[in-house]
Order: structure tokens, then C-alpha cells, then sequence
């Protein structure tokens, strides 16, 4: 197990994609905070860090998506097996492969805070207590493994490297997208304003109408928030916004899902032909 880490985070350190990811995030971490400052201070306005420094929670499923099919890209087919030749048992295979992944989106998380705390803290800081933060900051790194969990377990079970990459950077974006349209009908309020049409040919206010897609309290509303709070998709959109309601329920969600796709990946891996 230790030489198959060694080799794997050898090939860790030399993955031109993930620097160059971590310093896209670092880069742009550091304009938006920046650019946060700027229009306070152009608009004479308090500045909250915490209304832009989550934004990289958006980024990193994506971008672990594109990073870890291409950390494994190189062990497909022949790479797997001729470790399970030399005597490796596919266990240690794939949490050597696991472990990999997870402390590249680690890095990619790490990237993003350091410039955006360094910045943002002695520009303003944030309005939220600090053990908030911290919990924030340690959900998102949570999130990542996540996402590093779900892009090792494609990979590990796929044999061709197009398909993979392929449906990893689909599958994020449709976990993404899911995320946004559950916490948006959740946003939804229960009354809209209402307008009508005078002699004159303009609108005029009338009273708030109810509206037809507000999701009332009951079980369907529960589960949209249920998706919302433990789905990657849901989580990451609720960083972006720093939401910290119901926090803990996400960081137990997302500490299960971790550990739920590796054992699926690696019950899976286990029965997977590497002829």
C-alpha cells in the first residue's frame, strides 16, 4: 500500500492539470475578493467577504472533474492490472487511488482559500463568527472529497478515457444544475406582486398574488430540501450563497457520501474484468 501511494502522488505532484487548476482558482478567488473591495469602496458600501469568498465552492466539482479522470487516465487497462500482477490486492489499488484523488481536491480547495482569506481578512473580513467560517471552509473541503470520491469511482470502473472525462464533467454539471433548481424552487416565495392594466395602457400595482410555484410546508417541500442540503450539486450552490443554515446536516450528508462512494467504487472494482 505504501509504494502504490508513493507512485500515485508522485504522479500527483507532476499532474500539470491540477496546478494549473489550483492556480486558476488561486487567481480567481483573489480577483473576486478584490473586486468585492473595489465596488465598496467605489459605492461608498460595507463589503461582507462572505457574499463573494464561496464562489469557488461552484468551481471545484468541475474542476475535479476534469483532474481526476486524467490523474488515472494513465493506469486504464494495462496500468490497473499490472498491479494486481505484482501482487497488490485491488483494495489497495483503489484506495491508493482514492486517497490520491481526495488530496488533490484538497489542494484545489486550499488553493482557493489561502489568497481569499489573505486577502479578504485584512480588507474587511467577514460578519460571520469565526467558528462559522471555519465550519463553512471545512464543508467545502468536505464537498471536495466528495467530488473526488464520485470522479474516482467513474474512472476506476470505465475503460476508456474519452467516455470518462466525458461523463465525469457531465454528470458535475448536471449535479450542478439540479443543486440550482432545488434550492431555487426552495426560494420561491409564497406571494408574488400582482399588476393590472389601467385605461391608460400602464401597470399598476395590485395586491400580491399567491404564487403557483411556491412550494408549501409539507412532504414534498422536505424533499426538495433534503436534495438541496446533502446532493453535491445542492451543497455547492448553498456555499456559493453562504448559506449556513442547517450545517450540520450537510457535513454529515457529505461525510457519508464520501465514504458511501468509495465502498461502492470499491465493491464495484472488485468485480471489474482488468483483462
Amino acid at each position: 500500500m505504501r509504494n502504490l501511494l508513493a507512485a500515485d502522488f508522485a504522479r500527483l505532484w507532476r499532474s500539470k492539470s491540477l496546478w494549473i487548476s489550483a492556480a486558476f482558482l488561486a487567481i480567481f478567488t483573489a480577483r473576486i475578493v478584490l473586486n468585492l473591495w473595489e465596488e465598496a469602496r467605489d459605492y461608498d458600501l460595507h463589503a461582507s467577504l462572505e457574499s463573494r469568498f464561496f464562489t469557488y465552492a461552484l468551481l471545484t466539482g468541475l474542476l475535479i472533474a476534469v483532474v481526476c479522470p486524467l490523474l488515472l487516465g494513465p493506469e486504464h487497462g494495462a496500468g490497473f492490472r499490472n498491479k494486481t500482477v505484482l501482487g497488490y490486492g485491488r483494495a489497495a489499488v483503489y484506495l491508493s487511488a482514492l486517497l490520491t484523488d481526495a488530496a488533490g481536491a484538497v489542494i484545489l480547495c486550499t488553493a482557493a482559500v489561502v489568497p481569499g482569506l489573505a486577502i479578504g481578512i485584512p480588507l474587511g473580513g467577514f460578519r460571520m463568527p469565526a467558528h462559522v467560517v471555519a465550519l463553512m471552509i471545512f464543508g467545502t473541503i468536505l464537498l471536495s472529497l466528495v467530488w473526488s470520491a464520485l470522479f474516482t469511482l467513474i474512472p476506476m470502473l470505465l475503460s476508456n478515457r474519452a467516455v470518462t472525462s466525458t461523463a465525469a464533467i457531465l454528470l458535475s454539471l448536471g449535479l450542478l444544475l439540479w443543486g440550482l433548481n432545488c434550492n431555487g424552487m426552495l426560494e420561491q416565495p409564497p406571494t408574488v406582486q400582482g399588476y393590472s392594466l389601467t385605461v391608460n395602457g400602464e401597470l399598476s400595482p395590485v395586491d400580491p398574488l399567491p404564487n403557483p410555484d411556491y412550494l408549501p410546508e409539507g412532504p414534498e417541500r422536505e424533499a426538495v430540501q433534503f436534495q438541496a442540503d446533502c446532493l453535491p450539486g445542492g451543497q455547492a450552490y448553498q456555499y456559493w450563497v453562504a448559506n449556513t443554515e442547517r450545517l450540520p446536516r450537510k457535513l454529515i450528508s457529505a461525510a457519508v457520501l464520501f465514504m458511501g462512494f468509495g465502498a461502492v467504487g470499491l465493491l464495484l472494482f472488485r468485480r471489474r474484468d482488468l483483462r
